[in-house]
């Protein structure tokens, strides 16, 4: 028969644990709970064993008095030295805390629990790295658990707001080279660091990042002291771990590490710890390259784009060379020129790359920083020709891309258009048609949508893009008259040289009915049109080439001022024009104006005073780029 015994022990201690800045006072207690032989563990000889027997057990291992006469003792003789004593405890001890059970021909058996539990007594902690001048010593790549509770300190940091609570970290880089500050911490602590070269306050501050940055890099030189100070911003405090991060250069930090990159793969790179071993020609400040290689399977275009993906929106300098060494020829540069407010890319384009050759290609970002990016490499354009035109028809939709396309400047429309893509549209019938081109890249870029009746032939129409429906689109399109079996050739180009994607659509449409003014819609108030296809003569006093008009007829039921609003733009089309109201409807002559107004940002709004029963026309209008789709309303009241 057995009895189960709990034994408690407790014990206290002071300790800093390693690699911390403060110190706290812990209480540990830990429960073993034995089952002790009843018949053998009946040491004060009253017929049971109780705590009694137990307490004079555990005072004669004390004492080291527990000898072999005694039949539990003897049993206790872990180590077979001959005597029981605290070796025998210990080791009994250690069997617990490792969770092995005596076997049954022993007195002692582990079957039940064991608990441990360490509680941190209210203790104030003491910061050791307080002041500067007592900055904690630390390496690269080490983490360091820290707290900003209970220290003192001033707000000094040239960036941080508040950040009066501060600790304080001494690092001396054991070589030159990139380094991150890395603050992990709870939600309750929002760091704020700074380095400083001594202790002598804001006039030694050498970097600082607010709470909100967290590319905390800075270059450091082997063997000097860089101070570190760490704070929460508005007088916070908390608990975080730092780690000072190294970054060495990178494998492909020379042109002579190049890594070799291939047709159609992207590759996800960074510039990390780069240093500097050349410079390009359309960058400013590049100083940070990396290198990559690649040799042409087949002579044509070569695309290398550079995508940003490190959310700092930064631009990259790329540039390609025909080899390595003190003086290689650069054959292409190019770099993003922020003009536009989406995804900074650049796109590097290797014109007539022969089979067989390498090349070297240099990335680098601007500004003397550092980021991440990918690496696309693909080839140009399959239709950058007229005589490789893409065949497409009409209700078809197609995505483009200029991207890697060479060409000329042969519109009448564009600047510069340069760069283009071709598409081939034979008609199976007589029909008007929109061709619309529509960029939705956030670049803001421009372009040209042009029709010719051959390769090398006659242009036929000609459009430069404006802003559209969607939301930061820009639209290029035209309206355009297909008789049956017509084949036209479709050039889409950007302007200034620049390359983007696209998507191009082409659907038939018909004139509207009101494209005459004696067909004028008659409207109680509102209505919704379009100018698409319509045709007309500029005929308005406020406009310039506003040809394309379509007519409406308002009848008042009262004599007052009324607002005459119209509203263009929406997911078909942009609107550009004017809009006019007359003193009458006869259409031959035309009344007077009573109001004129040009079109700006799809908006527009006259105020005229109307007579009862009197019918009015009105004229909505559109230049070959502005046609579109519009809502027309009209009410009394005036202004307000």
């Amino acid at each position: 028969m057995y009895l189960q015994v709990p034994v408690r022990f407790l014990a206290a201690f002071h300790a800093v644990v390693s690699g911390n800045n403060y110190q706290y006072q812990y209480e540990v207690r830990f429960t073993l709970t034995l089952d002790i032989d009843m018949l053998a563990g009946d040491i004060s000889a009253d017929g049971k064993v109780n705590l009694m027997d137990f307490a004079i057990l555990s005072g004669e291992w004390m004492a080291d008095n527990c000898d072999a006469t005694n039949l539990w003792c003897n049993e206790a003789d872990v180590d077979e030295s001959g005597d029981v004593g605290m070796e025998d405890l210990a080791s009994m001890v250690a069997d617990w805390l490792k969770g092995n059970a005596w076997d049954d021909d022993n007195q002692f058996d582990l079957d039940l629990d064991f608990s441990f539990r360490s509680i941190a007594l209210p203790e104030t902690p003491q910061i050791l790295n307080d002041e500067c001048a007592d900055a904690i010593v630390i390496t690269s790549d080490t983490e360091y658990f820290g707290s900003t509770q209970g220290a003192t300190g001033t707000d000094i940091s040239s960036c941080g707001y508040n950040d009066i609570y501060d600790v304080w970290y001494n690092f001396i880089p054991p070589q030159d080279g990139l380094y991150k500050i890395y603050v992990q911490s709870t939600y309750s602590f929002s760091s704020c660091a700074s380095v400083y070269s001594d202790c002598a306050g804001a006039g030694s501050e050498l970097y600082c990042w607010d709470q909100y940055n967290s590319a905390r890099y800075f270059e450091a030189t082997a063997g000097v002291s860089y101070l570190i100070r760490l704070a929460d911003y508005n007088s916070s405090t908390g608990d975080f771990k730092l780690v000072v991060i190294y970054y060495p250069p990178p494998a492909n930090d020379e042109c002579s590490g190049a890594i070799p990159v291939e047709m159609d793969q992207y590759y996800q790179c960074e510039t990390y710890g780069a240093t500097n071993d050349s410079t390009s020609s359309c960058g400013w400040d590049d100083t940070k390259d990396a290198w990559y290689k690649y040799t042409a399977t087949d002579d044509g275009t070569v695309v290398f784009g550079i995508y940003p993906n490190d959310y700092s929106e930064p631009f990259y300098t790329a540039a390609v060379f025909d080899g390595c060494g003190e003086t290689p020829d650069e054959l292409a540069c190019a770099t993003y020129d922020g003009g536009g407010e989406g995804e900074p890319v650049t796109m590097l384009v290797l014109e007539d790359a022969q089979q067989g050759e390498t090349y070297y290609i240099r990335v680098a970002r601007n500004d003397s920083d550092y980021g991440k990016f990918d690496l696309y490499v693909e080839p140009g354009p399959e239709n950058d020709e007229c005589t490789d035109a893409e065949s497409i028809a009409v209700w078809d939709g197609t995505s483009g891309s200029t991207i890697g396309a060479t060409g000329s400047d042969i519109t009448s429309c564009g600047t510069d258009d340069s760069r283009d893509v071709w598409y081939e549209l034979t008609s199976l019938e007589d029909q008007l048609v929109l061709i619309r081109v529509s960029d939705y890249s956030y670049s803001e870029m421009s372009y040209t949508v042009s029709v010719f009746d051959s390769c090398g032939g006659v242009e036929q129409a000609c459009s430069e893009s404006s802003e559209g429906g969607g939301e930061m689109e820009t639209v290029a399109q035209l309206v355009y008259e297909l008789s049956t079996n017509q084949t036209i050739y479709i050039r889409v180009a950007y302007d200034e040289n620049a390359m983007g994607q696209f998507d191009l659509d082409i659907e038939q449409i018909e004139v509207p009915y009101n494209d005459e003014c004696v067909d004028a819609e008659a409207m109680d108030g509102y209505t919704g049109g379009t100018t698409l296809g319509a045709s007309g003569s500029d005929e308005s006093s406020c406009g310039t080439d506003d040809t394309h008009d379509v007519w409406y007829t308002f009848t008042p039921d009262t004599t007052a001022e009324y607002c005459v609003q119209l509203s263009g733009g929406g997911e078909m089309g942009s609107f550009a024009g004017t809009l006019t109201v007359y003193d009458g409807d006869s259409c031959s002559p035309l009344p007077t104006e009573l109001g004129c107004e040009q079109i700006g940002e799809w908006y527009a709004e006259l105020y005229v005073d109307l007579t009862a029963e009197v019918t009015y026309l009105i004229r909505v209008a559109s230049d070959d780029a502005g046609q579109g789709y519009f809502d027309l309303d009209i009410y009394s009241g005036g202004p307000g």
